[in-house]
């Protein structure tokens, strides 16, 4: 429909450049032509300006004419023909509070109108399932061009409508888009399309903000009142609209407008947090995420989104305990698990309807880690049993909750903990390594060298200085120990407040040279050179 609205409009131009050009040329080859052929065969010189007068009128009279024509059978084909979309008329305001401009509301709530629409184009590919199907909004294909397009402004007589102004009559005056607009209705040809009209009023300190929608039979308003000051009138504005869209687009798969409003802004957020990165648009996202899941849970495209968000925090966690940041870690774990709330796992049938049980497992796991690095060993070991729980295959929670009895002297739990990674990863040498610590410290020389020897298959390779660095350090080789230290603090592969505390590191912490190496690459309990 607008390619065809631009069409006609481009087809009337032409025809008005063509007239006014084809008078300029006709008058120009007139006088041209008298000056050519001579004034002396004229009768005298006013004689010829006269009849090039007389011609320049004659065509002033024609283009004129067909000014008018053009304008008639345009303003005839626009009663006639079928208006889509919405009208919104400039809002009406109360007397006495002429300081609101009318026209700025209808045109605020066009644009917001517009903003909706364009939120719920936006396609996210999710983070957590690459393959998957794009997290999106609710696209309005049911009711196509129903949003007046910010592409169309001159060139469209039904978008240009709510900036026409008034004719005065004396005393009174006349409102020409509500003129035309009532001739619109009275064609019996054509189809009007909605229009919206509204009002603001003021009652004290309360801000009514009214809109009415008119389209044949029916009738339909809305109304946003709050008790605020005159700056929030746009966030008013800014509701009308997602009422008015709830209204022209009920299925949705939504119920309330208001969870259609948190959704939309959630995606907003979203799309902007994963374009710029800027944590403070992930917490909005995430705040009018679950303020959208308390008023209804049951939205599958909501919670896909839910979904996306926690599992965008748990991995912003991940990136800050990779970098030795262990309470903005914690933060980001503690806001994963708010997401993880509503995924749906009931703890009786072991059942879960979000990111699945292996997303949670992980989630707990890595918290775990963090509030032992913290210090707080009962919280680590609750958190590895619910790790476990979950997924009792995941060997990184078994090792750790192992490393976590270690430290407060349940040798012989830690070492079941240990036996079980191994089970699951047969090749998985942190569990051989702190076992065959736990044996030194009990005196099992016989299991801790058969441990060891196991070990030492494993742990080839660049990219593994620390895991050898704690073997060496078991097997008692200090000096081997200590240089694989330096290479894991210069490369940053572990916080140097684990180092102080990690087990497998007990046989060389009485060392002046492990307290100056850590002391040298300490930095606010991040790795580093200070």
């Amino acid at each position: 429909m607008r390619e065809k609205r631009i069409s006609n409009l481009t087809i009337s131009l032409a025809v008005i450049q063509v007239i006014v050009a084809t008078f300029s040329l006709t008058a120009l080859a007139l006088f041209v032509v008298g000056w050519g052929i001579g004034v002396e065969r004229v009768n005298d010189l006013q004689d010829f300006l006269t009849a090039f007068s007389s011609v320049v009128i004659s065509l002033l009279i024609i283009v004129g004419a067909a000014f008018a024509i053009a304008f008639l059978i345009m303003f005839v084909y626009w009663l006639c023909k079928d208006e889509g979309g919405i009208m919104i008329l400039p809002f009406e305001v109360a007397v006495g509070e002429e300081k609101y401009s009318g026209k700025a509301v209808s045109h605020l709530l066009t644009a917001e109108l517009q903003r909706i629409e364009q939120i719920n184009k936006i396609e996210i590919r999710p983070i957590h399932e690459p393959m998957g199907a794009p997290i999106k909004g609710f696209i309005s294909e049911k009711l196509p061009g129903y949003i007046p397009s910010s592409a169309l402004t001159s060139g469209n007589l039904a978008y240009s409508l709510p900036n026409l102004g008034t004719v005065g009559l004396g005393t009174n005056s006349i409102s020409i888009n509500q003129l035309l607009i009532a001739f619109k209705i009275l064609c019996p040809f054509g189809e009007t399309g909605q229009i919206i009209t509204g009002a603001l009023q003021k009652y004290g300190s309360t801000t009514n903000l009214i809109a009415f929608l008119e389209h044949h039979d029916i009738r339909r308003s809305w109304e946003v009142s709050d008790e605020t000051n005159d700056e929030d009138i746009p966030n008013q504005v800014r509701d009308l609209s997602y009422k008015i869209h709830k209204y022209l687009v009920p299925d949705d798969g939504i119920k309330s407008w208001l969870t259609f409003k948190y959704f939309t802004e959630a995606i907003y957020h979203y799309h902007e947090y994963r374009t710029t990165k800027k944590i403070t648009e992930l917490e909005r996202a995430g705040d009018n995420c679950l303020k959208a899941l308390e008023i209804e849970l049951y939205c599958s495209m909501l919670n896909k989104l839910n979904n996306e968000l926690g599992f965008s925090w748990y991995i912003k966690g991940n990136d800050n305990l990779s970098k030795g940041k262990i309470k903005e870690a914690k933060e980001c774990y503690y806001k994963a698990f708010q997401f993880g709330a509503w995924m749906g796992y009931d703890e009786t049938t072991r059942t879960h309807h979000g990111l699945g049980r292996e997303y949670l497992s992980n989630l707990y796991h890595n918290y775990g880690h963090v509030l032992m690095l913290m210090g707080d060993i009962q919280g680590a070991l609750k958190s590895y049993e619910k790790s476990l729980k979950l997924d009792n295959k995941n060997a990184y929670a078994w090792n750790d909750k192992g490393t976590a009895h270690g430290i407060i002297g349940e040798h012989e739990k830690a070492i079941k903990c240990y036996k079980e990674g191994i089970e699951i990863i047969p090749m998985f040498s942190p569990a051989y390594i702190s076992m065959a610590a736990v044996y030194r410290k009990l005196g099992r020389k016989d299991e801790r060298i058969e441990t060891c020897n196991k070990a030492r298959d494993f742990l080839t390779g660049p990219g593994n200085e620390y895991n050898r660095a704690c073997f060496e350090a078991v097997c008692g080789s200090v000096d081997a120990a200590l240089a694989l230290l330096r290479s894991a603090l210069e490369n940053k592969d572990i916080p140097v407040d684990w180092m102080r505390q990690d087990p497998d590191l007990e046989f060389i912490r009485d060392d002046p040279r492990f307290k100056a190496l850590l002391d040298e690459f300490y930095e606010d309990g991040k790795n580093g050179p200070k």
